[in-house]
């Protein structure tokens, strides 16, 4: 079984600082969660993790320590899964193929830097990894995360919950997904409470 993300914890009361965060402190914190948050919805995880560093270090009370340690937790599982697509991609052959959903055969071509080239439907269609479409992407990750792992299930629903969708309806269906997978991870033994509570988190209520 693969090793569980390990849940980034809330730092402790005893010997936080004791003085209230000021204002701006706050608008700075918020400041680095959004844009942390918007950085997940790309899978650009080099850009995110200086914001969730310093939104770590901003957070002084115990809200806002939750918010920035739930937002981390929920990247770390959405980074494991990108990494395990781009293992999958690099462990392709030209012309292997694999199976999207119940039927539909789809067939490696190549990996230009940072995309990859898929025979579909009879064509060659080039993705950038991170905009992959859903399915394919869950297909891919597939090759490498174990399937019986609660951790994949983990994995899987914060890459559904973050990755950028451009219809509300569809981005919609991709989070109830998100929250099946992860409420199926926990009835398995997985800690998921707080990634679905990451998904709700509304920055801007830290500011009252």
């Amino acid at each position: 079984m693969a090793k569980l993300p390990q849940p980034t914890p809330a730092a402790p009361a005893a010997g936080a600082d004791p003085t209230p965060p000021t204002k701006a402190e706050v608008e700075q914190l918020v400041a680095e969660l959004k844009a942390a948050r918007q950085a997940l919805t790309e899978l650009n995880f080099a850009e995110a993790k200086p914001h969730l560093a310093r939104a770590a270090a901003l957070a002084k009370v115990p809200s806002h320590r939750e918010a920035a340690a739930r937002l981390q937790e929920l990247a770390a599982h959405a980074e494991r899964f990108q990494s395990a697509i781009a293992e999958a991609v690099q462990g392709l052959k030209s012309g292997e193929s694999f199976r999207v959903g119940t039927s539909t055969e789809v067939a490696f071509v190549e990996a230009p830097p940072g995309k990859v080239t898929l025979r579909v439907g009879g064509m060659n269609r080039t993705y950038p990894i991170a905009e992959l479409p859903a399915g394919l992407a869950l297909a891919l990750a597939d090759l490498k995360l174990p399937p019986s792992d609660p951790a994949t299930k983990l994995a899987k629903g914060a890459y559904l919950a973050l990755h950028k969708v451009p219809d509300p309806a569809a981005k919609a269906r991709d989070e109830e997904k998100a929250k099946a997978l992860w409420k199926e991870a926990a009835s398995e033994g997985a800690d998921a409470a707080r990634l679905e509570a990451a998904l709700a988190d509304n920055y801007d209520s830290l500011m009252k």
